[in-house]
């Protein structure tokens, strides 16, 4: 049931997503199911407000990690939009449970295939350039199908700028 309705970057663009019921709420936003008109899908749209527990430097750093990892186990950043002192962030649907997922009593056998998952998750991440730092059962989210999808890259760090190496001196011997 939608609890209210309201157009993401009206205006010029028209109305973008309809929102729906909180998927989740933390210090930093809040998390809603949406429908993006644009896309014609059901998608997350995450709230953030800068100063209510989401400083400008932690909004920056979410969406330019999210634009890096575009990999397989990460939640998809769709578009941001900004209104007024509001950024919302669109991202894909992840129907799923908190790690490690809703199927009863975790015992190794169930829980190895999905830790292993979440952890060559977390090696693409890393590889990438970017640590989590707030890596939790909430933030890792376990579909019906088994897979397994790392969200909330609020608090992460990425790749440090390139650095330039000392030049290099080549002597052929012959």
């Amino acid at each position: 049931a939608m609890v209210r309705s309201r157009g993401l970057g009206e205006g010029h663009r028209g109305q973008r997503c309809a929102l729906a019921e909180i998927l989740g709420e933390g210090g930093a936003g809040v998390v809603r199911r949406a429908t993006d008109r644009l896309l014609g899908v059901c998608v997350a749209v995450k709230t953030l407000r800068p100063g209510a527990g989401s400083p400008e430097p932690r909004i920056r750093r979410e969406i330019a990690a999210l634009r890096l990892l575009r990999l397989p186990g990460v939640v998809t950043l769709r578009d941001e939009i900004r209104e007024g002192d509001e950024v919302h962030l669109v991202m894909d649907l992840v129907e799923g449970s908190v790690f490690p997922g809703a199927n009863g009593e975790p015992t190794w056998d169930s829980i190895g295939p999905l830790a292993r998952s979440l952890l060559e998750t977390l090696g693409r991440v890393h590889a990438a350039g970017v640590v989590h730092r707030d890596l939790k059962p909430g933030n890792v989210l376990v579909g019906a199908d088994g897979r397994v999808t790392v969200v909330d890259f609020g608090l992460s760090r990425g790749p440090s700028p390139p650095t330039v190496a000392p030049p290099m001196t080549v002597a052929f011997v012959g």
